[in-house]
């Protein structure tokens, strides 16, 4: 596809605007023409003008994006389920949804949870299931369950919109030092990131949004494709750029998302890497929900030159095959990060890292929000040796080798 063509090309080159642009002209024309499905284009478009820093824009095209989800790409996980009713008993106590429907669809979604967990409707599946795949009458409550509808139904908040041109990050950070420290370490940890007013708004979102529609193995994902297009996030990216030139240069908000861990007894993520040049890493459930763990592992190891995406960001399912290569990550030294809310830690991207195997209760589970910025090609590894990175807080370091 021409649109594709062009948005590789200019990928290629360094984000180069014209090209880009180009990709967005004939982006316009094939969702005109209806030759394409439009969700790819426009999440095309979206990847486009993020990569033309048109933030705005960008969000804008996502949320399009997240409204042109077709059935035959909705699957469904028990965990998702128990996530709804939970979910719709918080948007009640809220408000934002009358009591007669919040009740109704949760009476659905329960009906069908008890058919997929007694009548072995998931017998033969993985631990998720394609809705299409499910016998008619699950079907059938799901969709009076308004499930994976939920924003028709629930408007935005009024007070989302209050975060269009606002700062959330906190005054009083020291931002010139900071960079100072990531660009000689490739690694900080920034404690109190966000004010608090934005961070009570991040905790209230992340507990009420319905956007959290990607499913992973015991834990929800919210993209900015399913509609994770808060505001906040954008103004965040914007005044992270503000505030730290040197390390976001030529380096454009890539990618976000916020996890949602449902398993109170989760492990977290394994040993991967992301295909990007910088990761923030926020944490934003309360410290005192935290009952063992939860922090991060971020190994001094990254990927070979030439290693294919697929072969680094993905995590393995054989726990034995986890922890050995866990352990050889370890081997090569190793940075531990205490859980604490609202303390973000910001590495060079593609350095392996872990969650820390963590405990939470399952009405304060543990979410992070992730922003990563740039590629993961443009990165100039500079490696210090392994007790220059003690010096940030929260920070504790370990070499095995």
């Amino acid at each position: 596809m021409e649109a594709g063509l062009w948005h590789v090309l200019g990928v290629d080159c360094g984000n180069l605007p014209r090209m880009l642009r180009r990709s967005l002209r004939t982006i316009k024309k094939a969702i005109a023409a209806g030759t394409m499905r439009a969700a790819p284009l426009r999440r095309m478009e979206a990847e486009s003008l993020l990569r033309l820093r048109d933030y705005r824009a960008a969000f804008e095209a996502f949320a399009k994006v997240a409204r042109f989800a077709s059935e035959e790409d909705l699957h469904v996980a028990t965990f998702r389920l128990r996530h709804d009713v939970l979910l719709l008993e918080r948007l009640v106590a809220a408000g934002r949804i009358s009591a007669d429907v919040g009740h109704s669809a949760a009476q659905q979604l329960d009906h069908a949870l008890s058919s997929l967990v007694s009548e072995g409707c998931m017998q033969g599946q993985l631990w998720w299931a394609r809705v299409t795949d499910l016998p008619i009458e699950v079907q059938v409550s799901l969709r009076s369950a308004l499930y994976d509808r939920l924003e028709c139904v629930c408007p935005t908040p009024r007070q989302e919109y209050l975060w269009e041109n606002k700062d959330p990050l906190n005054p009083e950070i020291d931002w010139d030092a900071l960079e100072k420290d990531f660009l000689d370490n490739g690694l900080i940890v920034v404690d109190d990131f966000f004010c608090a007013e934005a961070l009570q708004e991040l905790w209230r979102y992340s507990m009420e949004a319905t956007c959290f529609r990607s499913l992973r193995p015991g834990y929800l994902g919210a993209f900015p494709w399913d509609g994770c297009v808060h505001p906040l996030l954008r103004c965040a990216a914007e005044r992270l750029e503000d505030r730290l030139p040197r390390i976001l240069h030529r380096r454009p908000l890539a990618r976000w998302w916020l996890f949602k861990y449902l398993d109170p007894g989760s492990s977290g993520i394994g040993v991967h890497a992301d295909e990007a040049a910088v990761n923030f890493n926020i944490w934003l459930t309360p410290t005192n929900a935290c009952r063992a763990g939860g922090g991060l592992e971020i190994y001094r190891t990254v990927p070979g030159r030439g290693t294919w995406t697929a072969d680094f960001n993905s995590v393995r399912s054989d726990a034995g095959q986890e922890q050995a290569f866990r352990a050889a990550m370890k081997s090569g030294g190793v940075d531990y990060v205490a859980y604490r809310q609202n303390r973000a830690c910001v590495f060079v991207s593609d350095r392996y890292h872990a969650s820390e195997p963590f405990e939470f209760p399952a009405e304060n589970p543990r979410v992070n929000l992730t922003l990563l910025f740039g590629d993961r090609h443009e990165v100039q590894r500079t490696r210090r040796s392994s007790s220059s990175s003690s010096r940030s807080a929260g920070i504790g370091t370990r070499r095995t080798s």
